[in-house]
């Protein structure tokens, strides 16, 4: 499963998605749209807690919270607690742009882990849970799978410095940068735009061929 970096890249690049311009510039309601972006987009791996807790980190990991239903039902929730404040604090944010920032950095979890090179069972994640209970993963994985240990303590954490996880954390970033220079493309016209497109499209192909 991608690491946080590749999360937050996507919860980020919701946010500057769906974000009017005149609202990019505001200061308290920016920040806490932002905040509930990348706290959504990394919203299933706390299924982690209960098994750091029980020292075996692994046991809860991707179960329900890794599926397209579990998230489309909580960023539903969280546009329900953010619309009153959106209303009194940033008007010019329509709510229908609210809600489609929150579903798109919610979804991208599942989405992404699916996309991920998985090498523990159960392999991939179970997005259409509770529909059907199989686990499904990419074909052509984009990201490397992250090497942990069940391990106790912080032997779980140590666990996660290897050079592995390294070359992984740093085609997560690559994979941001491109994700980002494409919305940026999206927003923008002119040179730099296509610029920006061509920079981001390479990136990401790059990222599917080499490995």
């Amino acid at each position: 499963m991608p690491m946080p970096l590749a999360h937050c890249a996507a919860g980020a690049a919701a946010f500057v998605a769906f974000s009017p311009g005149a609202f990019l510039k505001q200061g308290k309601a920016r920040w806490i749209l932002l905040a509930a972006c990348l706290f959504l987009a990394n919203l299933p791996d706390l299924d982690f807690l209960p098994g750091l807790l029980m020292g075996a980190p692994n046991r809860y990991h991707q179960g329900f919270s890794h599926s397209l239903f579990f998230m489309f039902c909580f960023a539903t929730l969280a546009f329900f607690l953010l619309n009153r404040y959106r209303a009194r604090q940033a008007a010019e944010f329509p709510a229908r742009r609210l809600l489609f920032c929150l579903l798109v950095a919610g979804l991208s979890h599942p989405i992404l882990d699916f996309f991920s090179l998985d090498t523990s069972a159960p392999q991939g994640v179970p997005l259409f849970w509770p529909f059907s209970p199989e686990h499904y993963s990419s074909p052509w994985p984009l990201f490397l799978n992250v090497q942990r240990a069940d391990l106790p303590g912080m032997a779980f954490f140590a666990s996660l410095l290897s050079m592995h996880n390294l070359r992984g954390a740093l085609r997560e970033l690559l994979f941001g940068l491109a994700l980002l220079l494409l919305v940026y493309a999206a927003r923008r016209r002119g040179r730099r735009a296509w610029s920006a497109s061509l920079f981001g499209l390479t990136l990401m192909v790059a990222l599917f061929i080499i490995r």
